[in-house]
């Protein structure tokens, strides 16, 4: 393997509406092929929401960093992904979405091909 640093960034608002659906996509994520990898998640918090315990449930299985975003909307959570990654290389999705096992080595085939 190179000495790449590969980090899949998640932003999360509200996750609760949708069943805590980030549950199933750090599920996929901890089933990768690759495993080395960081996880960032910027989480922007509403009322009732208990996104963050369900990340914790994870965070044996996965290198989980998480951010709380204060302000704005999905674009400020990109850029707090942006500013965080500066030594890795990014691969995004989204807190409902399940990845193949395969995907980070698909999403990073140049480093891995």
């Amino acid at each position: 393997m190179s000495n790449t640093k590969i980090l899949v960034g998640i932003p999360t608002y509200n996750n609760s509406k949708f069943n805590y659906s980030i549950a199933q996509t750090l599920e996929a994520l901890a089933n990768q092929t690759i495993r080395d990898f960081h996880v960032l998640i910027v989480y922007k918090p509403s009322l009732n929401d208990r996104t963050l315990d369900v990340i914790d449930e994870f965070k044996d299985r996965l290198n989980i960093e998480v951010k709380i975003q204060n302000d704005g909307f999905f674009e400020e959570a990109m850029n707090i992904i942006f500013e965080t990654s500066r030594d890795y290389d990014i691969t995004l999705t989204t807190d409902d979405a399940i990845p193949s096992e395969t995907w980070i080595m698909a999403m990073n085939a140049v480093t891995y091909g």
